[in-house]
C-alpha cells in the first residue's frame, strides 16, 4: 500500500510559509533538498545560500555541487553573488 503522502501533490502538504530561508553548505544539497527549499518559500521570498562548490564532499549521496550556479534557474529570478574573501572564524595562520 502506498504511503498517503505520495498521493498528494507536494504543495498541498508543504506550505509556502517562510519569507526568508538561510541555507549553509548549499553545495552539499541534493536536487530534492533544493526543491524543498523553494517549496517552503512564500512567493517573493528570499534565500541566502552559502557554499563553495570546491568543498563539495557528498557526491556519493547525490548532491548537486553545481547547485549554487543553478540557483537563479531554481528560484526563477535574479541572484546576487557575494564572494566571501575573508575567513571570520579562524586566524589567517590557520586558513
Amino acid at each position: 500500500m502506498a504511503h498517503p503522502l505520495t498521493r498528494v501533490p507536494p504543495l498541498k502538504w508543504i506550505p509556502q510559509r517562510y519569507s526568508h530561508v538561510i541555507v549553509d553548505e548549499f553545495q552539499d544539497l541534493t536536487e530534492a533538498e533544493q526543491q524543498l527549499i523553494v517549496t517552503l518559500l512564500k512567493p517573493n521570498g528570499n534565500v541566502v545560500a552559502l557554499g563553495d562548490p570546491r568543498q563539495s564532499i557528498y557526491k556519493f549521496r547525490g548532491n548537486d555541487r553545481e547547485g549554487l550556479s543553478k540557483l537563479e534557474t531554481l528560484l526563477g529570478e535574479a541572484v546576487m553573488d557575494v564572494p566571501m574573501t575573508q575567513c571570520q572564524i579562524k586566524s589567517r595562520q590557520v586558513v
